[in-house]
């Protein structure tokens, strides 16, 4: 089987509520929530897995002070690619996680990408639930970000190469999806916002911002039953342009 080659890029950082990551758990505390996106190599590929939010310009412009959003020069999508050695025209495969801003923002970026989204996502993006509208913005991942013959839509667990295989989820959205990637460490789940944190996971704790709840706890039992190690969305265990050594799916396994 194929094996990949795993780093994380860091995207900018939102200082927010905890709880917007772990439902009825810490309402008040404020803490700093990473960004991630996920680089990964092999199989004379360059992949890419959600791509930030557009800048921080953006952010201020189309989201006001909802959200304190901090990002360094390594942490735009540019400079993260600078910092690992690639640029945006090598990148061959785009896959997003889901819709929401902070997931596809740098999409515009690689036209010579073929991008992966599962289908429930893309036509429930443009008509989401009420709570959700503030997530989604067409500009990001439409027409004027994406060429649509870049798009490949996929309806359930889909193989994007030999050992690097699309998952649905759901939960957080409808149409979320992890990603398995095999590594020389084990099958790493690239899980998104479907675990924000690893608290959500370990703890059996949803995220609070949910479609769906009774997926979103089976989603936890299959990232269980298909994964070792994890990549969750925003959290802070993880580094900058970190390579493996990636949290285990159960507490007492996790590694410093």
């Amino acid at each position: 089987m194929e094996t990949y080659e795993i780093t994380t890029l860091k995207m900018g950082t939102l200082i927010a509520e905890k709880s917007s990551l772990t439902m009825g758990v810490d309402f008040g505390k404020e803490i700093a929530i990473p960004m991630w996106s996920v680089a990964i190599q092999g199989a004379g590929h360059k992949i890419l897995v959600d791509t930030g939010i557009r800048s921080l310009d953006w952010v201020k412009e189309y989201l006001g002070d909802q959200y304190d959003v901090l990002q360094e020069e390594d942490e735009t999508m540019e400079g993260a690619l600078k910092a690992i050695g690639w640029n945006t025209e090598e990148v061959d495969i785009v896959i997003n996680t889901h819709l929401h801003y902070d997931h596809v923002g740098c999409n515009h970026l690689f036209r010579n990408a073929r991008f992966y989204v599962q289908k429930r996502e893309w036509e429930y993006s443009f008509e989401p639930v009420e709570n959700q509208k503030c997530f989604y913005f067409e500009d990001l991942y439409g027409w004027s970000a994406v060429r649509y013959p870049q798009w490949k839509m996929v309806e359930g667990e889909y193989e994007v190469l030999p050992g690097l295989k699309l998952i649905p989820l759901g939960g957080h959205t409808p149409g979320s999806q992890g990603v398995l990637v095999n590594t020389q460490e084990g099958t790493v789940c690239i899980a998104a916002d479907t675990i924000g944190l690893m608290e959500n996971l370990w703890d059996n704790v949803l995220p609070n911002i949910m479609y769906d709840c009774t997926s979103g706890f089976r989603a936890f039992d299959t990232v269980r039953s298909r994964a070792e190690f994890v990549i969750p969305g925003h959290d802070g265990i993880m580094e900058k342009f970190q390579k493996g050594n990636f949290p285990g799916i159960y507490k007492e396994e996790a590694r410093a």
